[in-house]
C-alpha cells in the first residue's frame, strides 16, 4: 500500500498535506491511475455527497469478471470513477475470480448443509460467508452482489 492523493499534486499542489485528500492506494493501481483528473472529476469515497455504492453498479459475472458501471449515465463524476475502476481492476481480475469463486461454494456448501439438516455445517459457512461478505473483506461490494447470495445473509448491520 502506498499513500496518494486525491487531487493530484500537479493539479492542486495546495492540497498536498490534507488528510481529506490522501487515502491508501496499491502500488500497482497507484502507477496505472492516470496523473490528472479528467473533466467532472471522481466520486469521493469519503465525501457524504458522494455515495459511491449507490452511484456505481458493481457486477460480477459467471466465472469471476467484474464490471462497473455508473447508475446514472449523466453524471460524470460516476461515468469517470466507473472507467476508472475498470481500468485498475483489470490486474485483480485474477483475485477477483478466487474470491468470486470461494464466495460461490461457500453459499452451495451453506445450501446443502442447510437442506440435509446439518445445522453444524449451515452455521459455520454462514459464519464464512459473513466473513467473506463483511465490509472488513477484500472486494467487499462486488462480492455482496453476488446473485446467488441468500438475501438473510446481507440484511446483518455487521455489514
Amino acid at each position: 500500500m502506498e499513500v496518494d492523493h486525491f487531487v493530484t499534486q500537479k493539479e492542486d499542489g495546495s492540497l498536498i498535506y490534507e488528510w481529506k485528500n490522501l487515502y491508501p492506494i496499491d502500488n500497482k493501481a497507484n502507477k496505472k491511475r492516470p496523473k490528472t483528473t479528467p473533466t467532472g472529476g471522481y466520486l469521493d469515497p469519503c465525501s457524504p455527497q458522494d455515495d459511491v455504492e449507490k452511484e456505481i453498479i458493481y457486477v460480477i459475472e459467471f466465472g469471476g469478471n467484474s464490471l462497473f458501471k455508473p447508475r446514472d449515465p449523466s453524471n460524470q463524476k460516476a461515468v469517470n470513477t466507473a472507467k476508472l475502476l475498470n481500468h485498475l481492476h483489470k490486474d485483480l481480475k485474477p483475485n477477483i475470480r478466487d474470491k468470486h469463486h470461494e464466495v460461490v461454494n461457500t453459499v452451495a456448501e451453506w445450501h446443502h448443509a442447510r437442506q440435509t439438516g446439518n445445522e453444524r455445517e449451515e452455521y459455520e459457512k454462514e459464519l464464512l460467508l459473513r466473513k467473506l461478505l463483511s465490509r472488513n473483506s477484500h472486494f467487499t461490494m462486488l462480492m455482496r452482489s453476488i446473485r446467488v447470495i441468500p438475501s438473510q445473509l446481507l440484511i446483518d448491520p455487521a455489514f
